[in-house]
């Protein structure tokens, strides 16, 4: 019989997407709002409209905290976080508008509105297994989505390098695993 093994790059891939899976909420210490600020320095905090789906857009009000580390979201006058953003796992942040001029179809907005629009993309890889968040500003004015869009960039990058640096060994573990692991290492060793 033949066996079939999954390499370990692979496991581990699989289980970071399944963890975001199992529950809805954060994990209990930092499910609620003082709990999430205790451990964090809060940067900004307001409301912004969110829609998960550009095509067929419903807004929903939500309570936004960006800290240090992560993208906070609260159901409006909640106090338990429905979804987060570690800042370390942003791969996009742009304006909506920037998306239409390179060719995404968006007619049902206007320009006002595509200008106030921004998307938050994740690693596909991270807690959010590479879902698009869409946010307008509550006043919908191209000035405050560009706020944001600005202070949620530099905390972004500020966060990766302080989690590469302190993630450095088990990145390195990671690639020497992926490349032992590779067919072309198997075959040349076996």
């Amino acid at each position: 019989a033949m066996a079939f093994f999954v390499s370990e790059s692979v496991m581990a891939r699989m289980r970071l997407r399944s963890r975001r899976k199992k529950s809805f909420f954060l994990q209990e210490e930092f499910a609620r709002a003082d709990a999430f600020l205790e451990n964090s320095v809060k940067v900004k905090e307001g409301t912004l409209m969110y829609t998960s789906n550009l095509k067929d857009p419903v807004w929903q009000q939500r309570q936004i905290i960006l800290t240090e580390k992560d993208f906070a979201i609260f159901l409006e006058g909640g106090d338990r976080s429905i979804d987060h953003i570690p800042l370390h796992e942003i791969v996009g942040l742009e304006n909506v508008d920037d998306l239409h001029k390179r060719g995404v179809k968006l007619e049902m907005f206007s320009d006002n509105d595509r200008e106030a629009i921004f998307r938050i993309a994740t690693d596909s890889n991270g807690y959010n297994s590479g879902h698009a968040y869409h946010f307008r500003g509550f006043s919908a004015t191209k000035a405050e989505t560009q706020q944001w869009i600005d202070v949620i960039k530099e905390k972004a990058h500020i966060a990766r390098k302080r989690w590469k640096r302190a993630h450095f060994i088990t990145r390195l573990q990671e690639k020497i695993s992926r490349f032992y692991n590779a067919y072309f290492t198997q075959v040349r060793s076996g």
